[in-house]
């Protein structure tokens, strides 16, 4: 398990909750750690599938289905390739992130720890894992 990945979606997340979505931006690297911090957890994340046409949506993210969705705001209706990040785009993904976070917070993924007394920083270490 990759902490240090886990440790930044953890601040990525805590800033979605402290500041408004308009100021909870970040680079595109951090935005790439995210999304390796996201598929750390066991969950297939996905850009632009074919289902993006058949949804009124910039994303979702599906616990049952272990499957996170990013629709770009500028994506082709007839191809599933990843095109250039919008801040939609990274917002989305920040938005998509949160769910999973709770996803933990609910423990509705595995879990070593009770929740209620910990920090983000230490959900993350301790929740959202894989046995492999």
């Amino acid at each position: 398990m990759n902490f240090k990945a886990l440790a930044l979606a953890a601040a990525t997340a805590t800033s979605i909750i402290a500041v408004p979505s308009v100021e909870a931006r970040g680079t595109y690297t951090e935005h790439g750690q995210l999304g390796n911090a996201i598929k750390s957890t066991g969950v297939v994340l996905k850009f632009n599938p074919m289902e993006c046409n058949k949804r009124n949506s910039f994303g979702w993210y599906w616990s049952g289905g272990n499957e996170m969705v990013i629709c770009q705001e500028n994506r082709s209706r007839y191809s599933t390739s990843e095109v250039q990040w919008t801040e939609e785009d990274l917002d989305t993904l920040r938005h998509e992130a949160q769910h999973l976070v709770q996803d933990c917070m609910d423990g509705n993924k595995t879990v070593a720890s009770p929740l209620f007394t910990k920090t983000p920083l230490h959900l993350l270490k301790t929740c959202c894992h894989r046995d492999k």
